[in-house]
């Protein structure tokens, strides 16, 4: 049986996942500055792909973080037309650790 304290960790695995997607999918890349400009455009467009498209990895992830896709990917989309600096705690949570 997992305990509740590894389900928690497991569920921050996974919705850090979701983060790093969508600060690639904004441009915000780790390492930018040692790829090349092409490679970075490949990166940002796979994750706004990922994000944005369903498709069973992403719902999978959201599963696993104990999210709803549906409603992680609204946000996203809006997040990105936005462009805004939020987190992904802030876009599906209520910042308390209870997700949508």
């Amino acid at each position: 049986m997992i305990s509740s304290t590894t389900a928690d960790e497991e569920r921050r695995l996974w919705c850090s996942v979701i983060e790093r997607a969508l600060e690639d999918a904004r441009g915000r890349l780790a390492g930018a500055g040692t790829t090349n400009p092409v490679t970075l455009n490949k990166i940002i467009k796979d994750a706004h792909k990922w994000l944005t498209i369903p498709n069973r990895d992403f719902d999978e992830v959201c599963h696993l973080a104990g999210l709803d896709p549906d409603a992680v990917r609204e946000r996203a989309r809006l997040a990105l037309k936005a462009g805004g600096s939020e987190r992904f705690q802030g876009l599906t949570g209520t910042g308390d650790g209870r997700h949508a």
